[in-house]
C-alpha cells in the first residue's frame, strides 16, 4: 500500500520540487504548488514510493519524509496520570501503566484534536395545498411537511502527545482526570491540561516543545481521512527522529 509524503520545512526554491513532482508523479505544475504551498508539515501526496520520493524531494531542496500510518505504535490514551519526584505514570482505562522518566521524553506536541459526528434533525414545514383547499372550501390551506435533515457536527478538544523512547501518551481534555494536581486544579478541563503540560514541560527540560498543532490540528487534510492531530503528531515525531 502506498505511503505518504510530507514536507517537513518550506522550499526556499520551490521550482525543482515542483518539476520533480510533475516528472515523478504527474501532477501539473499548478498542482505540484499548490501541495507545497501549506505551513509545514503538510502532506503531498500518497506514493507507491515514498521513501525514494521524499528523498529525492529532500535533495530538490524540500526536506520531506514518507510517513507509513499504518505501521506506526497506536498511542496510549491516558486516563488518569501521577507526577513523581522522577518520573511520570500514566494509567489508561484499563489499569495500564506507562511509566517515563523526565529525562526519558524527547518530545511534547500540544494541540487540537478534531472529531465529527452525523446529526439527524426533523425539520416541520407548512407548504399550500390546493387539494386540501379545495376539499375544505379554503378552511384549511396547507399541509404540514416533515423531512430529515443531516448535518455533520465537528468537535474540538485541546490534546497534548507525549513521547518518549518507546511509547507516545496521548493527553484528551476530554479523557483525563486530574485529581492528581491537588490544590492546583482549576474548574476547566483545558486549564488543567495546560498546567500539566507546563509542570511536563518543566521538569523534562531536554524535551522538544512544538504548539503547531494549535494551528494545524484542525486544518483539513487533502489525502487522508484521519484525524489531522494524529496525521501531523506523527510527521513531526518522525521528523524529530531524522
Amino acid at each position: 500500500m502506498p505511503s505518504l509524503v510530507a514536507l517537513i520545512e518550506r522550499p526556499k526554491d520551490p521550482g525543482p520540487a515542483i518539476a520533480l513532482l510533475v516528472a515523478r508523479v504527474g501532477l501539473a505544475p499548478a498542482e505540484a504548488r499548490m501541495r507545497l504551498a501549506p505551513e509545514p508539515p503538510a502532506l503531498v501526496v500518497r506514493h507507491e514510493d515514498a521513501v525514494a520520493l521524499a528523498e529525492a524531494l529532500t535533495k530538490a531542496g524540500a526536506p520531506a519524509l514518507a510517513i507509513d500510518l499504518e505501521q506506526r505504535q497506536a498511542p496510549v490514551l491516558a486516563r488518569s496520570f501521577e507526577l513523581g519526584p522522577g518520573q511520570v505514570t500514566f494509567f489508561g482505562r484499563t489499569g495500564n501503566e506507562t511509566e517515563m522518566s523526565y529525562g526519558e521524553i524527547r518530545l511534547i506536541l500540544r494541540g487540537l484534536r478534531m472529531t465529527s459526528s452525523e446529526v439527524t434533525k426533523t425539520e416541520t414545514t407548512r407548504k399550500f395545498d390546493i387539494g386540501k383547499a379545495i376539499m375544505t372550501q379554503g378552511l384549511m390551506l396547507s399541509k404540514t411537511v416533515k423531512r430529515e435533515v443531516r448535518s455533520e457536527l465537528k468537535t474540538s478538544y485541546h490534546a497534548a502527545m507525549i513521547y518518549g523512547p518507546r511509547e507516545s501518551v496521548l493527553l484528551d481534555e476530554a479523557e483525563l482526570t486530574y485529581q492528581s494536581l491537588g490544590s492546583a486544579i482549576k474548574p476547566a478541563r483545558v486549564e488543567n491540561l495546560n498546567t500539566l503540560v507546563g509542570e511536563l514541560r518543566k521538569r523534562a527540560a531536554t524535551a522538544r516543545y512544538d504548539d503547531r498543532l494549535l494551528r494545524l490540528g484542525s486544518r483539513p487534510l487533502p489525502l487522508e481521512p484521519s484525524d489531522p492531530f494524529d496525521v501531523i503528531a506523527e510527521i513531526l515525531n518522525q521528523a524529530q527522529l531524522r
